[in-house]
């Protein structure tokens, strides 16, 4: 064979190989970018039931907070009734200081 032919055959083979390599690449390039978007939705996945947990946590201070107020409201509602009830009064209004106190 004359030199041009090796020069040809030797040029073959390279990009023979080159296509070989971008084939493979293209072939595991999904999975890899699949696993960086699995690995992002997982942390966001975790910050988000993290977010939720405090949420819960809120609404769960908020709701005792307003059964403070409904019991200091009902209180008061007794107290306009009947004139009385100042110890009602005086419980319901520790019981929301004692909330006040405690939420912050």
């Amino acid at each position: 064979m004359e030199w041009w032919g090796w020069c040809a055959s030797i040029l073959g083979a390279i990009v023979l190989i080159a296509q070989g390599i971008k084939a493979i690449r293209d072939i595991i390039a999904p999975a890899l970018t699949m696993r960086e978007k699995l690995e992002k939705v997982l942390e966001h996945d975790s910050n988000d039931l993290k977010r939720f947990e405090e949420i819960n946590t809120k609404f769960a201070q908020q709701e005792v907070t307003n059964q403070a107020i409904i019991t200091g409201l009902v209180a008061l509602i007794n107290h306009e009734i009947d004139g009385n009830g100042i110890d009602g009064l005086k419980n319901a209004r520790a019981e929301l200081l004692q909330h006040i106190i405690e939420r912050r």
